[in-house]
């Protein structure tokens, strides 16, 4: 049960973070500015 509920928290940290670090890197390959909002909000 204890097991359970620490794999689901690291998953739901775990998760977001891999989805923002695959964000930044796909802005990168199209150049776009990093002035524009969901740029900023990836570079912080």
């Amino acid at each position: 049960m204890f097991n359970e509920a620490l794999l689901f928290l690291f998953d739901a940290v775990l998760q977001p973070y891999a989805a923002i670090l695959l964000l930044r890197f796909h802005l990168q390959w199209l150049r776009a500015p990093l002035h524009n909002p969901v740029g900023e909000f990836v570079m912080v």
